[in-house]
């Protein structure tokens, strides 16, 4: 882990205050193939969503930030409209 002034944090104390559990990894996220940015989603559980859209679609990567669960469709709709990945456009299949 390396701190905001470039050097690397070796404080266990330090790198356990950012760390989250898997159930709590609530955001918007990116997926991409390649470096093509194909689709924005959110979830209140994003590794698992992320994980079912690899092996569905087969994104190869993907990104996310931390969102509150009130803002997650709000947030969304921001990125979806400002990027317009064109698999946002397909029909869903409610994953």
């Amino acid at each position: 882990m390396v701190h905001a002034t470039g050097d690397i944090v070796t404080d266990l104390e330090q790198i356990k205050k950012t760390r989250v559990t898997i159930e709590r990894l609530c955001g918007v996220y990116f997926c991409f193939q390649g470096d093509e940015l194909k689709y924005i989603g959110q979830s209140i559980n994003v590794l698992n969503r992320v994980t079912e859209h690899k092996r569905i679609y087969g994104y190869d990567s993907y990104a996310w930030l931390p969102c509150p669960e009130a803002e997650l469709l709000a947030v969304e709709s921001i990125y979806i409209r400002k990027f317009q990945p064109p698999d946002n456009s397909r029909p869903c299949n409610n994953l």
